[in-house]
């Protein structure tokens, strides 16, 4: 007990030392923020395109398509299922051929991706931008633009850096709920609303591309081995990146049961619930807006423990959010669940990309960065997949629905990946850095 009670009042006395590090990397990254800016904006812009997808995607096939739900979820699934695939196989080509280049022709691929869905003539084209050029875009996009930061960002400044992303990402989401939500209320015709919401998407990835063209030579180098580059083989040979992917694979669990199924299938069932005209895009924005505002509030004690712990918290709380949709339907509770799940995934989001780059051996950032794709794109695949079948059995556009027996499913889901990633850290947590519970303000 006292060993315990004297560490914590170490870690307390070490509170100001650790504070005047944060206030160095912020000065450290005011110095020149240019490209840090430019990064950030990229990003804001991806967080766009992306949530377009996560959200639009579904009801998309849905609506025009008239696949069923079940059929929407399992699409929908399976082009995060590509994106993950895609994000290994490319994994190691940024380095080989050029970061900025990759992150330029991920763009473009997204892009030329979501204006074929705008023009699309027939199911078979729509598959086959889903299964192509959408998810193998998006695997060279998303990785890229955190390890950008590390080729401009000073080390003691990258947590910090993190943070920032995570909060263009939410601002993002905000401006993409804004959007969905003038569309969806000034376009009567269905097909044309999907066909300019594509069109915005599209822009936003060109435009990715052509910021890129402003940001300067990288400030700092990326370490190489002497010789040779990283293969496969290397990578996996070590339990590092299996307890990695242990994590990951409990964080697809939840996020699947979570936050991917809610910005996926809110607005089905929103709209079954609640009628055809119901605003389900302020509560995307209000996820969006809670989430700036818990990232900012929360930074500052971010260091107070691994990221790891973080992690495991945050799981929880955005599992407790899915449960309130156990009480009966209503629009208050929906807005509710998206404010607890937004500092659910404030707590860990940000806390993912430092853990992981605090595991990652150097020289191997960028490929060790492409597993987060796991639990953000697997996940789409759980999700899809149960999700499709949930809304079809409990929540059907016609007849009765046990909407309550949904949420309560997945809830227990969420909650069964956190509780092993809390009862697994011994196994799970890489042992160096178990022990340094400050790191999250450190990187490599």
């Amino acid at each position: 007990f006292f060993s315990h009670e004297t560490q914590k009042l170490v870690n307390l006395q070490e509170l100001p030392e650790k504070t005047s590090e944060v206030a160095k990397g912020i000065e450290l990254l005011l110095n020149d923020p240019r490209d840090v800016v430019l990064i950030l904006i990229i990003g804001f812009l991806d967080s766009i395109g992306y949530t377009i997808f996560l959200s639009i995607i579904p009801i998309y096939l849905v609506d025009v398509w008239d696949t069923g739900d079940f059929r929407a979820g399992l699409v929908y699934g399976t082009v995060g299922v590509l994106s993950g695939v895609y994000s290994f196989v490319v994994g190691t080509y940024p380095r080989k051929i050029g970061y900025f280049r990759c992150l330029v022709l991920g763009a473009l691929l997204v892009g030329l991706g979501y204006l074929g869905l705008a023009f699309a003539l027939n199911y078979f084209m729509v598959m086959l931008l889903l299964y192509t050029l959408i998810p193998l875009g998006n695997a060279l996009v998303a990785p890229l633009i955190i390890f950008s930061l590390k080729l401009y960002v000073h080390p003691d400044s990258r947590a910090i850096s993190n943070t920032l992303v995570v909060l263009a990402y939410r601002v993002g989401i905000i401006i993409e709920g804004i959007v969905i939500s003038i569309f969806w209320s000034t376009i009567s015709d269905l097909e044309w609303t999907y066909t300019s919401i594509f069109i915005c998407a599209a822009s936003v990835y060109f435009l990715i591309a052509f910021v890129r063209l402003f940001l300067r030579q990288p400030k700092f180098e990326v370490e190489k081995e002497e010789g040779k580059s990283v293969e496969y083989s290397e990578i996996f040979e070590g339990k590092r990146i299996w307890r990695l992917i242990g994590v990951q694979f409990l964080l697809l669990v939840v996020y699947s049961s979570t936050l991917i199924f809610f910005l996926g299938f809110i607005p089905i069932y929103m709209t079954r619930e609640f009628g055809e005209d119901t605003n389900w895009g302020f509560v995307v924005t209000v996820f969006a807006c809670v989430s700036i505002v818990s990232l900012v509030g929360l930074s500052s004690f971010m260091f107070l423990q691994s990221a790891y712990s973080w992690i495991t918290l945050g799981c929880f709380v955005m599992s407790a959010s899915i449960t309130l949709l156990v009480l009966p339907p209503a629009y208050g509770l929906c807005i509710l669940a998206a404010l607890v799940l937004a500092v659910g995934n404030t707590l860990e989001a940000p806390r993912v990309y430092d853990y992981i780059l605090e595991v990652a051996p150097r020289g191997q950032e960028a490929f060790y960065l492409s597993t987060n794709s796991i639990h953000m794109t697997v996940s789409s695949l759980m999700s899809g997949i149960v999700g499709g079948l949930l809304i079809e059995e409990f929540c059907p556009e016609e007849g009765e629905r046990n909407s309550w027996v949904m949420w309560l499913v997945l809830s227990c889901f969420g909650f069964l990946g956190a509780f092993v990633l809390f009862f697994g850290k011994s196994c799970l947590e890489e042992p160096d850095q178990s022990r340094r519970p400050l790191l999250s303000y450190k990187s490599n």
